[in-house]
């Protein structure tokens, strides 16, 4: 009878599954709008300038580093008790070499072709990049509303991308307006790994919206997959995902500043 009692209390590690999915969604979520919207204040608590960097900067990055590998952790240690039905895998998301080495060949065609093009050809690459954002919007979409256990990760998903640059909103010098400026609010997730390039390529930036795009919508698509694949894997998912935009919010607003 002891026996039968010691298994059928739960751990003191065992946490219910959408308990864990609704409140992290929340918390995450609601730590992006904070950051997003209190962007400009928090650098100029930093004291950086154009000129220089802060050198508190570079180590409130080191702690939120720590912070996801101590969250990760925790997570790994966990145990989710699911208390729902079972979610099922998106195993359409196989993904083959030859499908990589085909995306290879049409970026890296597209980056010599983007050194050459002009602002409209330009602009063009851009509208057309945000197609499988919103295309794979469109399949997040779809199947939430098979699998309704998935919203709550999705939304988190989402607003972590998206929020930390909810300081846009309060510049009106940034957003153009129309299809391109929705191209560009769709690349911004992604922005800092597009900086990154940028610079190595020696290309500004505006010229490399469709490649955030691109990259925005494989971050969107790793995510849905990785949310049908299992709650801890999403939420350490979601987590540097959030870190990632922050990061990206920060530098960009650094760059609106020059």
């Amino acid at each position: 009878m002891s026996d039968l009692t010691d298994h059928t209390q739960p751990a003191p590690s065992q946490i219910a599954r959408p308990w864990l999915e609704f409140r992290s969604a929340l918390v995450l979520s609601l730590a992006s709008v904070l950051t997003g919207w209190f962007m400009p204040e928090f650098y100029d608590w930093t004291g950086a300038d154009q000129s220089r960097d802060a050198p508190i900067v570079r180590w409130i990055a080191l702690a939120m580093l720590c912070f996801d590998a101590l969250a990760i952790g925790l997570l790994i240690w966990v145990h989710v008790v699911s208390t729902a039905p079972t979610r099922p895998k998106l195993t359409g998301y196989q993904v083959k070499l030859w499908h990589i080495m085909v995306v290879t060949l049409i970026v890296a065609g597209m980056l010599a072709f983007g050194k050459q093009a002009s602002k409209q050809t330009s602009d063009f690459l851009a509208f057309a990049s945000a197609i499988p954002s919103v295309l794979v919007l469109l399949c997040g979409a779809w199947w939430v509303r098979q699998h309704a256990s998935m919203r709550w990760l999705l939304a988190g998903l989402l607003s972590c991308q998206l929020a930390p640059f909810l300081w846009i909103c309060r510049d009106g010098n940034f957003w153009q307006g129309g299809l391109i400026g929705i191209s560009q609010i769709l690349a911004l997730p992604t922005i800092m790994p597009s900086l990154l390039l940028g610079s190595l390529l020696r290309q500004h930036y505006d010229g490399l919206i469709w490649l955030g795009n691109l990259m925005s919508s494989c971050e969107l698509a790793v995510g849905i997959w990785l949310i049908s694949r299992g709650t801890k894997r999403a939420l350490s998912y979601i987590l540097v995902t959030l870190t990632l935009s922050i990061f990206g919010s920060f530098i960009l607003h650094a760059l609106v500043r020059m």
